[in-house]
């Protein structure tokens, strides 16, 4: 779904969004186009007409478009661009406009032949709201259903087999709404490994400055990379500091032994150790946590669903897998400890937000592109922070 806001500019109380002209303040005009499928969740009739071969419309009318356009991208001219794109300009042409919703005094909502909603608002909460209710049309059994399993309910929407859900989704420790886009993906079901090694070597524990506890406190408390209170400093640091020098050491101390040098660099060209947070947002799409996971709770004699072929950290010995953990956990505490200049562990503080476009960067923060006069300065890091709407702000709030 594709969607346009607008906020209409405030000029004392009015009932009604004003609808802004065609292409008012849209810098020129815009262009996309989706490829098929992308259209909105399916109603029971549309679900019947498509078994009978008729596709809803709004999934196949840009697919010509769409597939015309990688025909033609060798060749591709500025003069070309209607022919393979749709106009998604602010506002709509009065003649594309085939319906119109008023769901609420100071909310409009006007689809385009596309079906492409174009949400007005007298204030910022009517088009939040304007918003929310179009999404709500086109996905609102999808909407629903997530929301359900966040919260381990999905029971209560579609029906007893889904208990399994519920459990996995409210297992303490597990993250809830909100909770997930400042959490650290690698948080193995293992982490006990590193508590019971600890356990083992008290004395080398204490020397390190940094026992492998703190970081699955860390872990069981959510892994969070966040700064509630404000101050500019990760409330975790440390842990999330000597996470991130651990996990490289951790990788190559467990796996080099068994494959050597050569095959772990031919497979980090395909899936790296981690693709950690940075300034594009998106973070742990990919990395090798699965493995370790695996390979850990493997040793631990847990149950492991599909296992790997061998043990790979201490060679499949617990006891040396042991040394292991504790030996690049001592070396990452002295590599953090040296970086932020600190004698213990405990007083290291990683900040939220740091200088722009340090290489490499300094922080997990997200920084932003400037694309006109006025730039945005960076925000806290957070997973997948996209979000596939456009806003225009055409008045005061």
């Amino acid at each position: 779904m594709t969607c346009a806001w607008v906020l209409a500019a405030a000029s004392g109380p009015v009932a009604h969004a004003q609808e802004q002209p065609y292409r008012q303040n849209d810098a020129g005009g815009f262009r996309n186009v989706l490829p098929g499928g992308q259209g909105e969740t399916v109603n029971a009739l549309e679900l019947a007409a498509a078994q009978g071969g008729s596709a809803p419309a709004s999934y196949t009318d840009q697919l010509p478009m769409y597939t015309e356009l990688l025909k033609a991208e060798p060749t591709l001219t500025a003069a070309d661009l209607d022919k393979f794109f749709k106009d998604a300009s602010f506002g709509a042409k009065p003649e594309d406009v085939v319906r119109t919703a008023r769901p609420r005094a100071g909310v409009a909502i006007l689809r385009d032949r596309y079906n492409v909603p174009h949400v007005y608002g007298q204030t910022r909460a009517d088009t939040m709201f304007g918003a929310g209710y179009a999404s709500a049309e086109d996905r609102l059994f999808l909407m629903d259903v997530l929301r359900h399993t966040g919260r381990g309910r999905l029971t209560e929407l579609i029906g007893a087999g889904t208990n399994d859900a519920n459990v996995v989704a409210a297992r303490p420790g597990r993250p809830g709404q909100g909770d997930g886009e400042r959490r650290d993906d690698r948080r193995p079901r293992s982490g006990g490994l590193p508590a019971a090694a600890a356990r083992d070597r008290p004395d080398a524990a204490r020397r390190r400055r940094a026992a492998p506890e703190d970081v699955d406190s860390w872990r069981g408390g959510g892994a969070h990379r966040r700064d509630l209170d404000g101050d500019n400093v990760y409330d975790e640091g440390p842990a999330v500091a000597l996470m991130d020098a651990w996990w490289p050491r951790l990788l190559e101390a467990s796996f080099k032994p068994v494959v050597g040098q050569r095959f772990m660099d031919e497979t980090r060209k395909i899936n790296p150790f981690i693709s950690g947070p940075g300034p594009g947002g998106s973070a742990f799409g990919s990395g090798w946590w699965g493995y370790v996971d695996k390979d850990l709770r493997k040793l631990l004699g847990q149950r492991v669903r599909g296992p790997l072929s061998r043990g790979y950290c201490g060679r499949g010995r617990l006891t040396r897998c042991r040394s292991i953990l504790v030996s690049t956990l001592r070396d990452a505490a002295i590599e953090v400890r040296g970086k932020y200049r600190v004698s213990n562990v405990d007083d290291v503080k990683v900040p939220a937000t740091c200088k722009e476009g340090a290489t490499p960067q300094e922080c997990d923060q997200i920084e932003f592109t400037t694309a006109g006069a006025v730039s945005t300065p960076p925000i806290p890091w957070q997973d997948r922070p996209t979000f596939q709407q456009i806003v225009a702000v055409e008045g005061r709030r």
